[in-house]
């Protein structure tokens, strides 16, 4: 039984599809989150190239540094990724591309802290098949929330390609997708107080799902309506609409009033 709970890739043919999706030329620096028993990670080390690999189960870094091909050309560290500090431990020029099957307890929380990353460019990573949607929903669908706004504020995201639960041993209970991150080429935040009343603002608007963007961020905010309601009709939002049905850029015009800034 794995130590970590892991569901581990077992067809070679996507294996090879998204570890080409993750690299779009010779000279990326790359590093693979959670390599397990390195479907990807040999992939990887065809070309040579020198890359890292983050791995918090020591008995499967034992296993990949016994493969010669990725012994040459992988740095592999035994470490939590989300304990890390990705700083020190990673290439300290240019931008990096990240890549792997992520683990679906902390898929999302590992996808937050790629986008974190100052030097992040572009990442290709799997998924459980619910997140992926919710990463890629548009406004006005069941999916469109919290993770949508989180993830498309910083990058553009696309569905590659859907992966059915039976190319998994052991067979996990839901299906993946793989999904493509590519960090916006113009930021949309002025700055990290606007980023910081950006997300302030979108957690209590989706706080309280069921009610108006109105309900939700007086009940959130512990704020009076009569206040909250100018502020929304400055920004041409309607009190009585859902936040669902709001677009991304709505959300960062209201964010940029002054009665939400974070202090």
């Amino acid at each position: 039984m794995p130590k970590f709970s892991q569901n581990f890739l077992a067809n070679p043919e996507l294996s090879r599809a998204i570890a080409e999706a993750a690299l779009a030329a010779p000279g990326d620096m790359l590093v693979e989150i959670g390599p397990g028993k390195g479907a990807l990670t040999r992939i990887f080390a065809e070309r040579g190239e020198p890359f890292t690999a983050i791995e918090i189960d020591t008995l499967m870094v034992s296993h990949l540094s016994a493969m010669p091909d990725v012994a040459r050309s992988c740095k592999i560290i035994n470490a939590d990724f989300m304990e890390l500090d990705l700083s020190s431990a990673l290439p300290t020029d240019g931008e990096i591309k990240f890549a792997g099957n992520l683990p679906y307890d902390v898929g999302t929380a590992m996808v937050q802290r790629v986008l974190d990353f100052p030097r992040f460019s572009s990442a290709v990573f799997m998924l459980q098949l619910e997140v992926v949607e919710r990463i890629v929903a548009k406004p006005g669908t069941g999916k469109y929330g919290l993770l949508a706004l989180s993830v498309q504020s910083r990058a553009t995201p696309k569905l590659l390609f859907k992966v059915g639960k039976g190319n998994f041993r052991p067979v996990p209970a839901v299906d993946s997708a793989v999904v493509e991150l590519r960090r916006l080429e113009n930021p949309l935040f002025r700055d990290e107080t606007h980023q910081k009343t950006f997300f302030k603002v979108s957690r209590a608007a989706f706080a309280h799902r069921r009610k108006t963007i109105l309900n939700s961020l007086s009940m959130s905010l512990c704020t009076a309506k009569s206040e909250l309601q100018p502020v929304l009709e400055k920004t041409g939002i309607d009190p009585l609409c859902r936040p669902e049905t709001l677009p991304l850029e709505k959300f960062l015009e209201l964010s940029s009033q002054s009665f939400f800034r974070v202090k």
